[in-house]
Protein backbone atom coordinates (compact mmCIF):
# COMPACT_ATOMS: atom_id res chain seq x y z
CA UNK A 1 0.00 0.00 0.00
CA UNK A 2 1.13 3.74 -0.75
CA UNK A 3 2.05 5.34 2.50
CA UNK A 4 -0.25 8.04 2.71
CA UNK A 5 -3.43 5.78 4.14
CA UNK A 6 -4.44 8.22 6.93
CA UNK A 7 -8.05 9.65 6.57
CA UNK A 8 -8.26 13.13 4.43
CA UNK A 9 -11.28 14.72 6.23
CA UNK A 10 -9.38 17.89 7.68
CA UNK A 11 -7.06 18.07 5.01
CA UNK A 12 -6.95 20.58 2.55
CA UNK A 13 -7.86 20.11 -0.70
CA UNK A 14 -4.81 21.02 -2.28
CA UNK A 15 -3.12 18.81 0.21
CA UNK A 16 -5.60 15.70 -0.81
CA UNK A 17 -5.33 16.57 -4.45
CA UNK A 18 -1.65 16.32 -4.01
CA UNK A 19 -1.90 12.78 -1.80
CA UNK A 20 -3.73 11.64 -4.12
CA UNK A 21 -1.61 12.01 -7.13
CA UNK A 22 1.19 10.68 -5.10
CA UNK A 23 -0.70 6.97 -4.27
CA UNK A 24 -1.67 7.48 -8.07
CA UNK A 25 2.15 7.18 -9.05
CA UNK A 26 2.74 4.44 -6.45
CA UNK A 27 -0.40 2.44 -7.90
CA UNK A 28 0.98 3.29 -11.44
CA UNK A 29 4.58 1.57 -10.60
CA UNK A 30 2.75 -1.85 -9.53
CA UNK A 31 -0.72 -1.45 -11.95
CA UNK A 32 -1.15 -1.14 -15.97
CA UNK A 33 -2.97 2.05 -15.93
CA UNK A 34 -6.79 -0.15 -17.20
CA UNK A 35 -6.37 -1.69 -14.43
CA UNK A 36 -6.30 1.02 -11.94
CA UNK A 37 -9.85 2.47 -10.82
CA UNK A 38 -10.89 5.61 -8.83
CA UNK A 39 -11.75 3.83 -5.65
CA UNK A 40 -8.31 2.17 -5.71
CA UNK A 41 -6.93 6.14 -5.88
CA UNK A 42 -9.09 7.01 -3.10
CA UNK A 43 -8.94 4.38 -0.82
CA UNK A 44 -5.16 4.43 -1.04
CA UNK A 45 -5.12 8.07 -0.19
CA UNK A 46 -7.38 7.92 2.54
CA UNK A 47 -10.55 9.58 0.96
CA UNK A 48 -13.57 8.69 -1.04
CA UNK A 49 -14.45 8.05 -4.37
CA UNK A 50 -16.42 11.16 -4.78
CA UNK A 51 -13.63 13.13 -3.34
CA UNK A 52 -11.43 12.25 -6.18
CA UNK A 53 -14.15 13.31 -9.01
CA UNK A 54 -14.77 16.49 -7.05
CA UNK A 55 -10.46 16.77 -8.25
CA UNK A 56 -10.53 15.27 -11.32
CA UNK A 57 -12.97 14.14 -14.31
CA UNK A 58 -11.51 10.79 -14.66
CA UNK A 59 -8.58 8.36 -14.31
CA UNK A 60 -6.65 9.50 -17.47
CA UNK A 61 -7.46 13.39 -16.22
CA UNK A 62 -5.37 12.50 -12.67
CA UNK A 63 -2.73 10.65 -14.70
CA UNK A 64 -1.99 13.39 -16.86
CA UNK A 65 -2.06 15.83 -13.46
CA UNK A 66 0.48 13.36 -12.53
CA UNK A 67 2.53 13.65 -15.78
CA UNK A 68 2.61 17.15 -15.17
CA UNK A 69 4.05 17.32 -11.99
CA UNK A 70 6.63 14.45 -12.91
CA UNK A 71 8.05 16.27 -16.07
CA UNK A 72 8.34 19.10 -13.46
CA UNK A 73 10.74 17.31 -11.38
CA UNK A 74 13.00 16.10 -14.45
CA UNK A 75 16.50 17.38 -13.50
CA UNK A 76 17.11 19.50 -16.66
CA UNK A 77 19.85 21.86 -14.99
CA UNK A 78 22.09 18.74 -14.37
CA UNK A 79 21.16 17.19 -17.84
CA UNK A 80 22.38 19.94 -19.67
CA UNK A 81 25.55 20.39 -17.93
CA UNK A 82 26.36 16.72 -18.23
CA UNK A 83 25.17 17.18 -22.05
CA UNK A 84 27.48 19.92 -22.56
CA UNK A 85 30.40 18.72 -21.16
CA UNK A 86 30.49 15.62 -23.21
CA UNK A 87 29.42 17.24 -26.66
CA UNK A 88 31.80 20.16 -25.89
CA UNK A 89 34.68 18.40 -24.48
CA UNK A 90 33.55 15.06 -26.17
CA UNK A 91 33.58 13.46 -22.49
CA UNK A 92 32.23 9.79 -22.59
CA UNK A 93 32.32 9.80 -19.05
CA UNK A 94 29.49 13.01 -18.88
CA UNK A 95 27.45 11.42 -21.17
CA UNK A 96 27.23 8.43 -19.49
CA UNK A 97 26.45 10.60 -16.60
CA UNK A 98 23.52 12.20 -19.23
CA UNK A 99 22.52 8.37 -19.10
CA UNK A 100 22.40 7.65 -15.58
CA UNK A 101 20.35 10.74 -14.35
CA UNK A 102 17.76 9.43 -17.50
CA UNK A 103 17.33 6.21 -15.74
CA UNK A 104 16.84 7.60 -12.32
CA UNK A 105 14.31 9.51 -13.53
CA UNK A 106 12.54 6.54 -15.36
CA UNK A 107 13.24 4.41 -12.32
CA UNK A 108 11.55 6.55 -10.51
CA UNK A 109 8.28 7.55 -13.25
CA UNK A 110 8.45 4.81 -15.75
CA UNK A 111 4.90 3.43 -14.67
CA UNK A 112 3.70 6.96 -14.88
CA UNK A 113 5.03 7.81 -17.87
CA UNK A 114 4.22 4.08 -19.78
CA UNK A 115 0.71 4.74 -18.77
CA UNK A 116 0.44 8.24 -20.53
CA UNK A 117 1.83 6.73 -23.31
CA UNK A 118 -1.06 4.13 -23.36
CA UNK A 119 -3.60 5.93 -22.23
CA UNK A 120 -3.45 9.38 -24.10
CA UNK A 121 -0.47 8.43 -26.51
CA UNK A 122 2.51 10.42 -27.00
CA UNK A 123 0.85 13.05 -29.43
CA UNK A 124 -1.67 14.24 -26.61
CA UNK A 125 -1.62 17.88 -26.69
CA UNK A 126 -1.15 18.12 -22.94
CA UNK A 127 1.74 15.62 -22.79
CA UNK A 128 3.60 17.08 -25.33
CA UNK A 129 3.95 21.08 -23.89
CA UNK A 130 5.18 18.81 -20.36
CA UNK A 131 7.23 16.93 -21.89
CA UNK A 132 8.83 19.69 -24.78
CA UNK A 133 9.12 21.46 -21.93
CA UNK A 134 10.99 19.85 -20.15
CA UNK A 135 13.28 18.58 -23.27
CA UNK A 136 13.30 21.42 -25.48
CA UNK A 137 16.75 22.80 -23.87
CA UNK A 138 18.31 19.64 -24.79
CA UNK A 139 16.80 18.65 -27.73
CA UNK A 140 18.41 21.87 -28.78
CA UNK A 141 21.85 21.64 -27.90
CA UNK A 142 21.56 18.04 -29.40
CA UNK A 143 20.31 19.52 -32.67
CA UNK A 144 23.84 21.88 -32.61
CA UNK A 145 25.84 19.34 -32.05
CA UNK A 146 23.99 17.37 -35.34
CA UNK A 147 24.89 20.56 -37.23
CA UNK A 148 28.27 20.86 -36.53
CA UNK A 149 28.41 17.20 -37.46
CA UNK A 150 27.32 17.53 -40.72
CA UNK A 151 29.28 20.59 -41.64
CA UNK A 152 32.24 18.53 -41.42
CA UNK A 153 30.76 15.63 -42.91
CA UNK A 154 30.67 12.97 -40.20
CA UNK A 155 27.06 13.01 -40.29
CA UNK A 156 24.40 13.36 -43.53
CA UNK A 157 23.43 16.34 -45.06
CA UNK A 158 19.86 15.72 -45.04
CA UNK A 159 19.17 14.71 -41.67
CA UNK A 160 17.06 18.04 -40.24
CA UNK A 161 18.80 18.29 -36.85
CA UNK A 162 15.67 19.18 -34.83
CA UNK A 163 14.43 16.08 -35.94
CA UNK A 164 17.19 13.68 -35.75
CA UNK A 165 17.71 15.55 -32.32
CA UNK A 166 14.44 14.58 -30.69
CA UNK A 167 14.75 10.95 -32.20
CA UNK A 168 18.34 10.69 -30.60
CA UNK A 169 17.04 12.25 -27.22
CA UNK A 170 13.82 9.32 -27.58
CA UNK A 171 16.36 6.55 -27.64
CA UNK A 172 17.95 7.42 -25.00
CA UNK A 173 14.72 7.75 -23.24
CA UNK A 174 13.50 3.91 -24.08
CA UNK A 175 16.94 2.58 -23.33
CA UNK A 176 16.58 4.16 -19.78
CA UNK A 177 12.94 2.88 -19.61
CA UNK A 178 14.30 -0.59 -20.40
CA UNK A 179 17.47 -0.53 -18.21
CA UNK A 180 15.91 -2.24 -15.13
CA UNK A 181 14.69 -4.86 -17.43
CA UNK A 182 17.93 -5.48 -19.21
CA UNK A 183 19.80 -5.61 -16.07
CA UNK A 184 17.68 -7.90 -14.28
CA UNK A 185 17.88 -10.31 -17.16
CA UNK A 186 21.55 -10.75 -15.99
CA UNK A 187 22.99 -10.86 -19.60
CA UNK A 188 24.72 -7.92 -19.38
CA UNK A 189 26.41 -5.34 -17.02
CA UNK A 190 25.28 -2.03 -16.07
CA UNK A 191 28.69 -1.18 -17.46
CA UNK A 192 27.71 -2.73 -20.61
CA UNK A 193 24.31 -0.88 -21.23
CA UNK A 194 25.94 2.66 -20.34
CA UNK A 195 28.70 2.09 -22.69
CA UNK A 196 27.01 0.72 -25.27
CA UNK A 197 23.78 3.24 -25.00
CA UNK A 198 26.16 5.90 -24.35
CA UNK A 199 28.30 5.58 -27.34
CA UNK A 200 25.16 4.63 -29.38
CA UNK A 201 23.78 8.34 -28.39
CA UNK A 202 26.98 10.26 -29.11
CA UNK A 203 27.14 8.46 -32.76
CA UNK A 204 23.57 9.68 -33.41
CA UNK A 205 24.73 13.26 -32.32
CA UNK A 206 27.80 13.15 -33.16
CA UNK A 207 28.55 10.55 -36.24
CA UNK A 208 30.74 7.79 -35.60
CA UNK A 209 34.57 9.18 -34.93
CA UNK A 210 35.40 8.47 -31.62
CA UNK A 211 37.63 11.29 -31.13
CA UNK A 212 37.46 12.53 -28.00
CA UNK A 213 36.75 9.04 -25.85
Amino acid sequence: MPKCSVRSGKRPPTETRRVMLDALGELLERKAPWDVRASDVAAASGTTQPNFYSHFRNIEDAILARSQQVWASYPRAQLAACLEEGLGGGSLRALEGFFALTVEFWTAHGGLLRAVSRLSGDDHPSLRGFRHQAQDPLIERCAVAIREAQECGALPGLLHPVLAANAALRFLDEAASHYRVIREAGEFSGDDISVTVTLQFRSLLCGTSSEGL
